[in-house]
């Protein structure tokens, strides 16, 4: 507890915003009579947020967590400027510029001089295909394999009078637009940090940062696999299928990337956001249709595997502090 009270009294935007959500799980999971109870630390064992307890049995852990993007967006903003501004004074081949879509970063800085051979050798493919016409659909992606940054982006024509040896770079959207990716790197660091529990995991993620908010499709591309769309040109049918890509995905040997219990999804929970808190909980096909909190009054959502459908059931909330 004491814990607790030193983080709700930092400076620190992140510190504040999670020991206020850990009290607020904690409320809430008092109202749902799982008697939530801090673990102590054993060695050689992952500490988890709390415990929860059904009828005296052990239920799940609960690990909570928070994103708050402002200050990773700002680092990544100006990391991703000096890279492509770097970057245009090592390409040789002129007349092209790139418009970046979007990216996922990592702690690591890119290489400018990669990125630049990467260029090069785009421009140099466009340039020998006689000049395609470019489309918004035409993008590709770089990766640096030694920092892990992705970025998605496209060729733009340049006027090579104006751009003899430059990359003008321009951006439809910034920061970590693909939030499933953002998802997707939030939920494989927790479940890596608690993979020695021996009992079912139940992570807790309080979205801070609404401009990145995922919705649902961000969640089922996390989780389930990515969504695609193909029209086939000859009979112009359209046909969206899932890429089974995803944490809750089985593999080709059977086993699923993440066995994490369920994802409870949560923003606007905290003091200052009376009457705007909103959750939902993501159920893990792999545990069946059983509910991870029983008698949670709650939205659940789970993705059916033998048919290939989602569902949400309809869910009433449950206030914290009120009646």
């Amino acid at each position: 507890m004491n814990d607790v009270l030193a983080r709700l009294k930092s400076r620190d935007a992140s510190q504040y915003y999670g020991a206020a959500f850990e009290l607020y799980l904690y409320s809430f999971f008092t109202r749902l009579g799982l008697n939530p109870s801090i673990p102590t630390q054993l060695p050689g064992v992952s500490k988890p947020d709390f415990l929860l307890q059904s009828a005296g049995k052990p239920l799940c852990a609960v690990e909570a967590t928070i994103y708050n993007g402002d200050n990773s967006s700002q680092r990544d903003e100006k990391l991703i400027d000096e890279l492509f501004m770097m970057a245009s004074q090592k390409v040789t081949v002129p007349g092209f510029g790139v418009d970046v879509r979007s990216y996922s970063s990592t702690s690591q800085s890119p290489s400018a001089a990669h990125l630049a051979k990467f260029l090069d050798k785009k421009f140099q493919d466009h340039i020998q295909r006689a000049h395609p016409q470019l489309t918004d659909d035409d993008e590709f992606e770089y990766e640096d394999f030694r920092s892990g940054w992705r970025i998605r982006m496209c060729l733009v024509p340049l006027n090579e009078d104006k751009h003899p040896k430059n990359v003008c770079v321009m951006r439809t959207s910034s920061g970590w637009p693909e939030s499933h990716l953002r998802l997707e790197k939030i939920l494989d660091n927790k479940r890596c940090q608690h993979s020695n529990l021996c009992i079912p995991l139940l992570i807790a993620i309080h979205w801070i940062d609404f401009s990145s908010m995922p919705d649902e499709d961000d969640i089922l591309n996390a989780l389930i696999g990515q969504h695609h769309t193909v029209v086939c040109p000859r009979s112009n049918i359209t046909k969206q299928y899932r890429e089974p890509n995803g944490l809750w995905s089985p593999m080709k040997n059977g086993s699923i990337r993440d066995d994490t219990r369920s994802i409870l999804i949560c923003e606007g929970c905290l003091p200052h956001n009376p009457g705007q808190e909103k959750m939902e909980l993501w159920e893990n096909p792999r545990y069946g249709s059983a509910p991870t909190l029983p008698n949670c009054p709650i939205a659940r959502c789970y993705w059916d595997s033998l048919t290939g459908e989602f569902h949400r059931t309809t869910g009433r909330w449950l206030a914290v502090t009120g009646g």
